[in-house]
């Protein structure tokens, strides 16, 4: 129908489009397809791109006026009116939205709509304070060139080697306010535009800026690009989170329209970070890794034995510590086999779970040609043994002789003896396939760059390999994410996959569940991912795996798939209200005498993101924490293990109460405090409306709640749910 379109838009005889719809539109003209709907937005980007705003905004109203739902949904999926997609000129796409908004009777939009265009409206008031910053960032990279580059990764590099907290209560134009994951998310922009404004050379791998360190002038550019990075973050969640933008005197605040959304992904970023920090203390006791040497007690002996005749300092080209590794096979034969140090098997074992996958199976699975698990754990291995050299000799100096550190942090690789290096841990297939997945090469680039993701930085001859974040990133998981096909590992046998696992706890509890149901209504052909009989409840379960979001786009990943699932579970309910087809549905499974008042949905993630959150009343669970509950029904406060369960022995009562959200997930959410978050920009501000969750609150409401069980041999760790 795409030439039925041109042929509108090409009988409009005036610059104003609108003016003619009464005549040309008539209420009953069909509403056109996404296919003509992406034809017209195409449209709009073209224009925009040329920077005709009035014939732009002549194309997005048509598509609205044929078709507003569906050019909404492809807007907001795309960033059709995101200023970051056009270097920030907020003004080119304020001039669209306005004449948009001032003929909207005629468009006919929705309140919805408006209230959108609303958002994005204010949003773009601080794009120009924006654009100001990036242009700034790009011209001090232009005019220190030779320096900033390496200064940059120098800066980063240290974080990820002292590994400070972050202090959240500082301001947000303080270094300290920021972790080093989000200092190396600052780092991948100001990487990302080096390479396109400046060009990445060898040349760039050489000097360093030391008085620009300890003037702060590179924490300044770090803590811009994160400025930029919040920016895009809230276009992100006005686009895909419907989150809403207001203005109140110079600052713009982004908050949540629905609270509980905001507080569901708080509440999974901070249960991630407590099962990390449980994994952490109980995994260094754990009775499984007793008999395994530890890779940190290695580079302890080998520093004390070896150091003068590994390390020594050098003057020419600058004065700096350098580690010389002998060219001897033994050197290399702990890193090259198939043993498990203790560090390793914590790290495999957390990969492992968050994958529902056996640590086995993870090692076997091939991320990319060539290149298995395994050989990545060898490789961060190794790395890891090289940076824990390097830090026992350079974190003393940090304080000493702060200079000298700083130029002894990074190292440069021909690329050759880089790769060279990789091949003596693993087949030569593997190091090369292990090197095209870690570099940033601008040509062969996809997608956003991370420095996680990729932290080797390659120019024509020479890699620049920030050491200390290449063996602090979880390479596995995220050479799964980049690389894999699915995005995830996959264990060859079905019965450790998230839907067998939760269905199994559920076969143990309650004799009627079934997976995989397969039926047809209204000339649909539907599939229930699981199905139970939990009391008097009829409970459809639908199980969605994407895996833990390490940043916003990631997080919409999740989000996409559970809105899908409440789709699907909307579907299936309005089917199983139909007595028709319940009865012969349940007969046909064996439920003979299965009575049911009221049926119950479930939708089950892998990962922790709207964790506690419902979906149109569709709850969202995740599938480990869900399995605790069905089988052993405690929780850890501090040295404390509690129990959720209503008396001693399970009951379903206890799963619906946890179903319905009034156990743990509301004690977490009754224990969030409001919190502004603000970004200065220019003369502007942004705020972010968020939540943090104030765990002594949460800690007394538990005790008051749960009856005390038992004890954990864990001092003072928060409040975890399984």
């Amino acid at each position: 129908m795409a030439t039925n379109i041109e042929n509108l838009a090409r009988s409009f005889r005036t610059a104003d489009w609108t003016s003619e719809f009464e005549s040309r539109i008539s209420p009953s003209t069909p509403t056109i397809s996404g296919n003509d709907v992406e034809y017209l937005l195409d449209c709009v980007k073209a224009n925009l791109e040329k920077k005709r705003s009035g014939r732009a905004a002549n194309w997005l109203a048509l598509a609205l006026r044929l078709n507003e739902r569906e050019t909404i949904r492809r807007i907001r999926r795309t960033g059709l009116l995101r200023a970051s997609k056009y270097d920030y000129d907020g003004d080119l796409l304020a001039i669209l939205m306005k004449s948009l908004m001032s003929r909207r009777a005629v468009l006919g939009v929705s309140d919805t709509v408006v209230d959108y265009f609303d958002s994005v409206l204010t949003l773009l008031q601080l794009s120009t304070g924006v654009r100001d910053l990036q242009h700034w960032i790009i011209r001090t990279l232009r005019k220190r060139q030779a320096v900033a580059l390496k200064t940059l990764v120098v800066v980063v590099d240290l974080r990820f080697l002292t590994l400070e907290k972050p202090e959240r209560f500082r301001p947000t134009n303080d270094p300290k306010f920021y972790s080093a994951e989000q200092y190396a998310e600052g780092l991948s922009l100001l990487v990302y535009l080096f390479e396109k404004f400046v060009g990445i050379r060898d040349q760039h791998f050489n000097q360093l800026d030391e008085n620009g360190i300890f003037s702060a002038d590179y924490h300044a550019l770090l803590i811009a690009a994160c400025k930029i990075k919040a920016y895009n973050e809230a276009e992100l969640l006005i686009d895909v989170f419907s989150f809403r933008a207001s203005r109140e005197e110079r600052t713009v605040r982004i908050a949540p329209e629905d609270v509980l959304l905001e507080q569901s992904i708080r509440l999974g970023y901070i249960q991630v970070e407590l099962q990390e920090m449980i994994r952490d203390i109980s995994g260094l006791r754990g009775e499984g890794i007793a008999n395994h040497p530890s890779l940190s007690d290695l580079v302890k002996q080998v520093f004390v034995a070896h150091q003068n005749t590994l390390m020594s300092q050098v003057d020419h080209p600058i004065p700096r510590i350098v580690l010389h590794m002998p060219d001897a096979p033994g050197i290399f034969q702990p890193f090259r086999e198939n043993h498990l140090y203790a560090e390793d098997i914590i790290y495999l074992e957390a990969t492992a779970k968050e994958q529902y996958c056996r640590p086995e199976a993870l090692l076997n699975f091939a991320v990319a040609d060539g290149l298995a698990l395994f050989d990545v754990l060898k490789l961060q291995r190794l790395m890891n043994f090289l940076g824990g050299l390097m830090g026992e000799r350079l974190l003393p100096l940090i304080h000493a002789n702060a200079p000298l550190a700083y130029r002894s942090l990074l190292p440069v690789f021909e690329i050759a003896k880089f790769r060279a290096l990789l091949g003596k841990c693993v087949s030569d297939r593997a190091a090369d396939s292990f090197m095209r997945c870690v570099e940033y090469s601008w040509l062969d680039q996809k997608g956003i760059f991370d420095i996680q993701y990729q932290p080797v930085i390659r120019a024509k001859r020479h890699v620049l390999v920030p050491m200390n974040i290449l063996r602090n990133s979880n390479l596995m998981r995220n050479l799964l994410f980049l690389h894999a096909e699915k995005g995830k590992a996959e264990d060859p046998n079905s019965k450790f996959s998230m839907q067998q696992l939760l269905c199994a706890a559920l076969a143990r509890r309650f004799p009627r569940v079934e997976e995989g149901v397969k039926f047809k209504f209204a000339g649909q052909h539907l599939e229930i991912d699981i199905l139970a009989v939990v009391g008097r409840t009829l409970l459809v379960i639908e199980c969605k795996s994407a895996f833990h979001p390490c940043n916003l786009h990631e997080l919409r990943t999740s989000y996409d798939h559970v809105l899908k699932a409440a789709d699907q579970l909307d579907r299936l309910k309005l089917a199983l209200q139909d007595n028709e087809i319940v009865r012969p549905l349940l007969d046909r499974l064996g439920w003979d005498g299965a009575e049911n008042d009221v049926i119950s949905t479930c939708i089950v993630t892998a990962n922790r993101m709207f964790n506690g959150y419902a979906i149109r009343g569709n709850p969202v669970r995740q599938a480990y924490e869900m399995i605790n509950i069905i089988l052993d029904g405690t929780i850890t406060v501090g040295a404390d293990i509690l129990r959720v369960w209503q008396s001693e022995e399970f009951t379903p009562e206890d799963l619906l109460r946890y179903l319905a959200g009034t156990t743990t997930h509301h004690d977490f959410f009754a224990s969030m405090e409001p919190r502004d978050l603000t970004y200065p920009l220019g003369s502007d501000d942004l705020t972010f409306s968020t939540f943090i969750l104030n765990a002594e609150r949460a800690m007394k409401l538990t005790r008051s709640r749960y009856p005390v069980v038992g004890k954990r041999g864990i001092d003072s760790a928060p409040a975890r749910t399984s």
